[in-house]
């Protein structure tokens, strides 16, 4: 757990470092936004070893958020080329709420705030296609899907 939590602090501050330093650039955001992605399916394999009972129980919700991150993925390549780096607030939410939810799940067993974390992370991650969808070009940083409407035109 000492390893995820170092891995979300450190994702959280090299963004805030790399803006202030003004460092922060769209091939970078981009990197960073693949990073998470790689770091939240190796948090996820590892505790789909170590807790495949629970995990197997929520295959429907699994499946749900694998499929529209995936879902999204499809789209931001056919529309961009490229994947989105949005850095939505949506996202960073689903992040701490993961991040709780596996450090509840690995120090009691209980899985009930993991399935609050994937259903807010289906939401995300429909907000996140529905992002791609508005928005006319690649566009790093749109916070909400209320900003991606706004840059559309």
């Amino acid at each position: 757990m000492l390893l995820l939590w170092t891995g979300l602090l450190s994702d959280i501050l090299d963004g805030v470092l790399a803006r202030r330093l003004g460092v922060a650039s769209g091939p970078l955001r981009l990197a960073d936004s693949v990073v998470d992605g790689v770091f939240a399916l190796c948090i996820g394999a590892a505790l789909y070893v170590q807790f495949t009972a629970q995990l197997t129980a929520m295959w429907p919700l699994v499946l749900a958020y694998l499929g529209t991150d995936v879902l999204g993925w499809l789209l931001d390549l056919r529309k961009f080329g490229r994947l989105a780096a949005y850095h939505a607030y949506s996202t960073k939410l689903t992040g701490l709420l993961l991040a709780a939810a596996a450090t509840r799940l690995a120090l009691s067993g209980e899985g009930d705030l993991l399935r609050v974390a994937l259903i807010v992370g289906i939401l995300n991650h429909l907000e996140r296609a529905l992002m791609t969808a508005l928005l006319p070009r690649w566009t790093p940083d749109v916070p909400t899907l209320w900003h991606a409407w706004h840059r559309r035109g």
